[in-house]
């Protein structure tokens, strides 16, 4: 189970590195996305820790650093719904720990389908990674106008 685990979680690396883009996102469900994204953000971290259980610290380091990206556009993505600074840090980052504690209990289950479940979220989180990008450059470029200023 673990190898098969390893398998579809180094697919991660690739897909979520050249996923093709959608349309572009919709702002009004700002805070919708905002969830999704710091979910995914949770995932990212898992299949991090995964790689490392599995000696890939390649692997993991990538996979760490694109979690944090992930953290970045769900910031990015409460700032534009309203929530305000202090809030978003505490939100983004509670929701990023449920999703990384449910993926890593799941990993404990033996009766989960962990391959299965991997292969679903694989899925879910590319499919709001052209989200993900334009929130993470949104956060990129009001850092850049909060320094001129």
């Amino acid at each position: 189970m673990l190898k098969s685990s390893l398998f579809i979680a180094s697919i991660i690396l690739t897909s979520f590195s050249f996923a093709e883009e959608s349309s572009y996102p919709n702002r009004e469900n700002a805070l919708e996305e905002a969830k999704i994204l710091a979910s995914c953000a949770g995932f990212l971290s898992f299949t991090s820790k995964l790689m490392e259980k599995l000696n890939k610290p390649y692997q993991a380091k990538e996979n760490h650093m694109k979690s944090n990206g992930w953290r970045i556009a769900s910031m990015g993505a409460f700032y534009v719904a309203g929530m305000n600074g202090k809030n978003v840090n505490r939100t983004v980052e509670s929701a990023h720990e449920v999703a990384y504690v449910k993926w890593m209990a799941l990993m404990e289950c033996e009766d989960s389908n962990l391959q299965s479940e991997i292969e679903k979220e694989i899925t879910h989180c590319l499919s709001y990674n052209s989200s993900q990008e334009f929130y993470r450059d949104f956060m990129f470029e009001l850092a850049e106008e909060l320094e001129k200023n």
